[in-house]
Order: C-alpha cells, then sequence, then structure tokens
C-alpha cells in the first residue's frame, strides 16, 4: 500500500520531518510523496491534521443507515478553536451539548497557530506573580476604531473575558497551563508555549502544530469528552430546520446519510469561506489559478468551505462574502530562515521582470513575516504577477547579514540558516536560485540579464548617494550589492483564513438579519463571523486572535446558558 497527498497541504511539515523513508518532500510549494521511496506504513496519515494523505488503495464504501435523530440543549457546529472552547464550557455549566465538525479531525485553524493574548487573567498572573492589567489593550482598541468607540464598560467586559477564559482553562487543571511561558517583553501580556509538545522536530516558529494553538484545543476537546459532550465527526452541517419561523434543529450528512439535530440553540463555529474556489475566485480571479503555484497559499483547513454561511443564507440572515484579500510576502513553506530574513529592512525585491517592485522598510512587521494588511502594496503586486511570485534578491554580504540576525527558534536552539539556504538552492526549484552572476541568475530566473543588471546597477547608485528615489528606503537600510554569489528566493502571498467578511452578528455574537433584527438562538464568532479590528462591529474587544476564538466560544457558552434558562 502507498500513500499521495491531495489538494490543501499547508506545509506543516509534521509528516515531511516524521517519515520513516524520508519520502515527503516539497515540490512547486506543496508536499508531496516520493512512491518509490513510500513503504506504506501510514505513519503520515495519523500525523496529518487535515486529512490529506489517501492510501492508493480505493477506499472501501461507507455503510448507509436511515436518518438518524438526535437532541439536545445545545449544538454546536464546527469543532476548531470556537467550537472547542464552546462545547467544553457549555458543559461545565451543566448544558447537555452536541459537537459536530465536518473534517475527520477536531482542531481547525487553531490547530496550527501559536501565542495569544489573555488580558484579564489575574489567578494566572497570580501564580506567576506578574500584574495583570487589561488597560493597555482598552487602549490598543481605542487607537485602532476609526470611529472612535462609546460603551468603554462593554469593551472593557470584551477585553477582560479573554482573560477569564484563561483563569477558567488554568483552573480546569493546573497542568493545563505548566508549558505556558511570557513573551519577551514588550509584548503586553502574551503568552506561547515553551517548546512543541508535538511535530517537535520542525525548525519552522511561523506555523504548528505544536504549540498553543493545538494545545489548548487538545485540553479544551479532552475536557468536553469527559464532562459528556457527544461528538460526532465527518459530519456537515447543511441547513437550519425550521418550526413557525423558530430556529429548532440543524439537518447534518454523514458519511452513511442524515443526521437530524433538535437544540435549543446553535453556536456556529464553521471558519471562513477561503477554501471554496468559486467563492475566492468571484472577489479577485487572480487569487485562485490553475498553476498550484500561482495560486496564494491557503494557510486553514480543507473544510473552510462557507457552510454556515451558507446556512445562515438559507434562513435570511445576513452574510457579507464583499471582501477577502491576501497578505504578503512569505516563503512558506519553504526556508524558515529565508522567511525571517524578508523581515530585514535591507532588504530588497524584485518583480518577474527583474526590477524592484515594493520594498517593506517601512511597514509595519507582524505574524512572523512582514505584513501590512490584507491587500497591501506588496501582495497586491504579487498578486498581480504571471506565477503570483516575487524575489528577495541578495548578494553573499545580504545573506550573512541577515542570517545573523536570525534570532534562536522558539524551542532555544539555533537557527540553521546556512543549511537551509544550501538545501534550497540545490533544488533548482521554485524556491531559491544562486548563480555567480548577476546573468547567470537572471537566466535561472527566466529575466533578461539586461534588465537584472540594470537594476542592481541603479539600486547601487541610490546607495552611493544616500538617497532611494525609487521606493523611499531610509538611508540607514541602503545596503549595495557587492560581489557574488548572488541569490534569489521566491516570495508569494498567504492569508490564514481570518475574516473580513462573513456572518453578521451583534456585539453579543448572536446572528442578524439584514434588517439588523437578532435570529434568536444562534450564536456566531471566529473566522465564520463579521468583525473588525478598526470599526464598531461585532463584540469589539472580543473578537480576532488566537485567544479570541477560545474565550469567545467560552463567552458564547455563558450567553446561551443565560438564554435557555
Amino acid at each position: 500500500m502507498a500513500y499521495y497527498i491531495k489538494k490543501g497541504c499547508i506545509g506543516c511539515h509534521y509528516c515531511e520531518l516524521e517519515c520513516p523513508a524520508g519520502a515527503i518532500y516539497i515540490q512547486n510549494g506543496f508536499n508531496q510523496i516520493d512512491q518509490e521511496k513510500c513503504i506504506g506504513c501510514g505513519s503520515c496519515v495519523d500525523r496529518c491534521n487535515l486529512d490529506l494523505i489517501a492510501s492508493t488503495d480505493p477506499a472501501p464504501a461507507p455503510e448507509k443507515h436511515s436518518p438518524i435523530e438526535l437532541s439536545c440543549q445545545l449544538l454546536v457546529i464546527g469543532a476548531g478553536g470556537v467550537g472547542t472552547g464552546a462545547a467544553a464550557r457549555a458543559a461545565d455549566l451543566g448544558l447537555d451539548v452536541i459537537l459536530i465538525e465536518a473534517g475527520k479531525h477536531y482542531g481547525g485553524g487553531t490547530w496550527f497557530a501559536h501565542g495569544g493574548q489573555f488580558p484579564g487573567a489575574h489567578k494566572f498572573y497570580a501564580k506567576l506573580g506578574k500584574p495583570s492589567d487589561i488597560e493597555p489593550q482598552v487602549q490598543f482598541w481605542l487607537r485602532n476604531q476609526k470611529n472612535g468607540y462609546k460603551n468603554m464598560d462593554k469593551l472593557r467586559s470584551n477585553i477582560a473575558a479573554n482573560g477569564e477564559f484563561l483563569d477558567w482553562f488554568y483552573e480546569l487543571d493546573p497542568s493545563f497551563t505548566a508549558p505556558f511561558v511570557p513573551t519577551p517583553e514588550g509584548v503586553p501580556v502574551a503568552f506561547d508555549m515553551k517548546e512543541r509538545h508535538i511535530n517537535k522536530k520542525s525548525n519552522d516558529d511561523s506555523i504548528g502544530p505544536g504549540w498553543m494553538g493545538s494545545w489548548i484545543t487538545e485540553k479544551l476537546f479532552e475536557t468536553a469528552m469527559k464532562k459528556g459532550v457527544r461528538y460526532f465527526n465527518q459530519t456537515r452541517a447543511v441547513e437550519f430546520l425550521c418550526e413557525d419561523d423558530t430556529v429548532t434543529g440543524v439537518l447534518a450528512t454523514d458519511p452513511g446519510g442524515e443526521v437530524i439535530i433538535r437544540a435549543g440553540a446553535f453556536i456556529l463555529g464553521t471558519g471562513g469561506y477561503m477554501m471554496n474556489d468559486e467563492r475566492m475566485r468571484a472577489i479577485d480571479p487572480d487569487m485562485i489559478r490553475e498553476d498550484p503555484v500561482a495560486t496564494y497559499l491557503r494557510l486553514n483547513v480543507p473544510t473552510n468551505v462557507g457552510d454556515g454561511h451558507e446556512m445562515v443564507e438559507k434562513l435570511g440572515g445576513a452574510v457579507n462574502y464583499g471582501f477577502g484579500g491576501t497578505r504578503g510576502p512569505t516563503h512558506h513553506p519553504w526556508s524558515y530562515a529565508v522567511n525571517m530574513m524578508l523581515m530585514n529592512p535591507e532588504a530588497v525585491f524584485i518583480d518577474a521582470e527583474g526590477k524592484r517592485c515594493f520594498d517593506l522598510s517601512n511597514e509595519p512587521m507582524g505574524g512572523g513575516a512582514p505584513i501590512s494588511g490584507p491587500n497591501c502594496t506588496a501582495s497586491e503586486i504579487i498578486l498581480r504577477q504571471k506565477r503570483g511570485l516575487c524575489y528577495l534578491l541578495m548578494d553573499e554580504a545580504m545573506l550573512e547579514r541577515f542570517g545573523s540576525r536570525i534570532r534562536p527558534l522558539d524551542n532555544g536552539r539555533p537557527c540553521p540558516w546556512r543549511e537551509e539556504v544550501d538545501a534550497e538552492v540545490a533544488l533548482e526549484d521554485v524556491p531559491g536560485r544562486k548563480a555567480d552572476t548577476l546573468a547567470a541568475l537572471a537566466e535561472k530566473l527566466g529575466i533578461e540579464p539586461e534588465t537584472l543588471e540594470a537594476t542592481v546597477s541603479r539600486y547601487n547608485g541610490f546607495c552611493a548617494g544616500r538617497q532611494d528615489a525609487d521606493f523611499g528606503k531610509k538611508p540607514e537600510h541602503l545596503m549595495a550589492f557587492g560581489e557574488g554569489p548572488y541569490y534569489a528566493f521566491a516570495v508569494r502571498n498567504f492569508d490564514n483564513g481570518a475574516s473580513r467578511g462573513g456572518i453578521s452578528i451583534d456585539e453579543d455574537f448572536r446572528v442578524l438579519r439584514p434588517d439588523g433584527t437578532v435570529i434568536p438562538g444562534i450564536y456566531c464568532a471566529g473566522d465564520a463571523a463579521t468583525y473588525s479590528w478598526t470599526e464598531n462591529v461585532g463584540p469589539v474587544g472580543l473578537c480576532g486572535g488566537l485567544a479570541g476564538s477560545w474565550a469567545s466560544g467560552y463567552h458564547m457558552a455563558e450567553l446561551v446558558k443565560d438564554f435557555l434558562t
């Protein structure tokens, strides 16, 4: 028996690094299995939380069944961060809960994330002997609200809910938070893991599993199971069922047939719609192309196709598909070291024609790579390239400088940047090229040598004059190109699926109709919902971010308890 990897791989490296035969490799930006090396052990199948590794042998047909009917007080749809948080807390409050998940595995996109903000975690902070102050986060949210925000009590309550979740999580079992350590000074009330708990061989700190995302979600799922939550995977919700204009249940399907679940309230944690090619192509055709390299990298689970959105639409609820975007650049899933090199203010980027195309030295950094937000200048330029790629251009001196600045990995080990670079350029594949001369490098990239040479000559002239007339790079960041060898590393666009359009909710997570009225009993949060970091939309202060997914689920469970009683 042999195996292959289906479309949708996000390059988390887990299967690749654990394969005993060394049969898994990256080609054209996605993991592949060398059929001649594969020994058919199946270890990769167990490690893929996206359920993308399948046997080449035909799968047995599922056993068909008559419609199954179930009932509960609360139905939670989607077992990612929002869903596991909601299910565990609701069961802790004594509710009868059913949790369903469209995929084979729980975790969702949260499984691959790490690092969280938990302002207001007074009990946990007291254990560490540190003060707990929500005011820095209050001021952060106020600064970012374009039109101001008046309800300060609500804002403080929402922000504090992040910490209330962590205190509850800590009290469930103190061992749950034992691996947490504060991040470096300057990052308020932020925590991560001491080291990975799985996928420990990975040197790529930009993506899990193994960090806080998978750890907390795993513990929440285990808690939910211990407290009696009934869980059904590979069960996709299709539509809400109504009686006399009241939502009373959900029609779902599993591999064997229909499942009808009656409930008094519903929580949607179904994720966004970024894996829906049709939806994303309608937003911008250049995001989804036939060439897999040219298609932007979507770091999320295959089931994020908008199931919750379609259910709410059928019910007459308000859903916005009007915006979706890309972020960039990133070098993922290739060398993590090169991904970190993009952050250097001296970095020079060229497009597919060999001309300078953008500069990141004046852009805010975040998320492990330079990010200036969805549809930023850099990502827009990358998006319009023929293959959806631009390049980081360096000489040997730049490579040495950038490599020397890479901080130790989150597990404390030094980043093996030289080994990673040498391995990439040896592939002669998409990610990296190396040549002794600019002309030879241009030929490897399919660029006119004269164009690349002219680009470097012009830039060196700016360095000599200490003024960048093209992109305004500050004088202290101008570093001239010297002798070879020269390097070019591909950079592309990505997104992690965070919604910037979705199911409309009010400040208490209740799903809305187009006229702004509430659909009773249906709550929504996470990537499925419409929220904003900068506008008074949804539960301001308790939306977005890794901690926000769990805290939203936790808080919605309490709201549902009140609604049902």
